[in-house]
């Protein structure tokens, strides 16, 4: 894994993150990156590593890490590199005359120069790619944030469990840690929603895609008012609770969309599609059990009798603890009719699922023809 900037007193870690003090090297990365515009990254990161900068080697990697995923990069032009490959290989070139040869007879064939056949010529290797500026000189701060975020990511690689405390469109990151399948629990802390979420290290397996669904939590944090993060993790001197809160430097969330997956609105879609007779309602309001909270995905209204309801929760990553909690969860709200749709490929365990439960379980699509079997083969209950 690649290293996290941080400091750590005992058992407190605290991250390095960027800020405006930071600006100036900064700057001087992406005036390096300016004058490497047409080249390969690999030029680009080759002067960086010669700058004189006086910061943390996982500060100053964190920015270069920022910029590739900001500005990105390209094959050259309309040349593809496994089309030249396919045009220049044939019998290897033991000598630089036949080289010389056939990427001159490639560059004849293209109408291009000599020159943009060398560079493309690995250009879908990532430290080939040519260096873009395609919107322009990116901000010193925007470059900042970004990096930050890359940071926090890192670091939630190394978490064993996570609580976010929320204030202001807290429905937001619970959807988001929902959608992304991870194993949360949200309950009402004061005036503020507590969330809590188990880490990466945690689970025994899907490590590795779990971490970057957690990750994918954070870009949205900048939708609340207010956050607290703490974390226990191990940054690699032992244990450690990791605290974030602004102000921080973060990149600007996007806005919500109406569906967070293809997979809800396949499911919309076909609800819609093959039981017209039944209303669905997109994210109904929070179901209070005592503190706990439970968000269901969506609410089924019978057109007819208003008065039958369902509720209908998405459960990506799962254990059937986790399942067990989620139901009792909705229980204790006194709502008997709820269905929970799990992944079957998300399983982090194999222990036998509450027997008196509602599960289907999907793969890539919610089959809405089993739905439709509890909803309209149900009625009193």
């Amino acid at each position: 894994m690649r290293s996290v900037p941080f400091r750590q007193r005992g058992e407190q870690a605290s991250l390095h993150l960027l800020d405006e003090t930071d600006t100036p090297w900064i700057a001087a990365l992406i005036d390096e990156l300016e004058a490497a515009v047409g080249r390969p990254w690999r030029e680009l990161l080759e002067r960086i590593a010669r700058l004189p900068v006086r910061t943390a080697v996982a500060r100053s990697a964190a920015v270069v890490e920022a910029l590739r995923k900001t500005l990105g990069g390209r094959e050259r032009g309309a040349l593809k590199a496994a089309d030249l490959r396919r045009r220049l290989f044939g019998r290897a070139a033991l000598d630089r005359v036949t080289r010389d040869h056939r990427i001159a007879a490639v560059a004849s064939d293209l109408a291009v120069p000599v020159a943009e056949i060398e560079l493309a010529m690995w250009a879908d290797l990532p430290a080939e790619r040519i260096v873009v500026m395609p919107d322009g000189r990116p901000t010193e701060l925007a470059i900042a944030a970004a990096a930050n975020l890359a940071i926090i990511q890192r670091a939630l690689l190394r978490c064993h469990e996570l609580r976010l405390e929320l204030s202001g469109n807290a429905r937001t990151i619970v959807r988001t840690a929902a959608v992304r399948g991870l194993l949360a629990t949200a309950r009402m802390g004061g005036e503020a929603v507590v969330l809590e979420i188990s880490g990466p290290l945690a689970l025994f397996h899907s490590t590795t895609v779990y971490g970057r669904a957690l990750g994918s939590v954070v870009p949205h944090l900048a939708w609340c008012e207010q956050f607290v993060l703490d974390a226990r993790c191990d940054l690699g001197r032992g244990p450690a609770a990791l605290r974030i809160r602004p102000p921080i430097l973060l990149p600007p969330g996007r806005p919500p969309k109406r569906y967070d997956s293809a997979l809800e609105q396949r499911f919309a879609r076909d609800m819609a599609k093959h039981a017209p007779h039944w209303r669905v309602i997109r994210e109904p309001s929070a179901v209070a059990a005592g503190t706990h909270l439970a968000f269901p995905d969506f609410m089924l209204e019978h057109r007819d009798a208003p008065d039958r309801r369902w509720w209908l929760e998405i459960v990506g990553f799962w254990t059937s603890d986790y399942l067990v909690h989620k139901l009792s969860t909705y229980r204790e709200a006194r709502l008997p009719r709820v269905i929970l749709c799990i992944d079957a490929k998300r399983m982090i365990d194999d222990r036998e699922l509450p027997i008196d439960a509602r599960i289907v379980r999907y793969t890539k699509r919610v089959p809405a023809d089993q739905i439709l079997a509890i909803v309209d083969g149900v009625r009193d209950r």
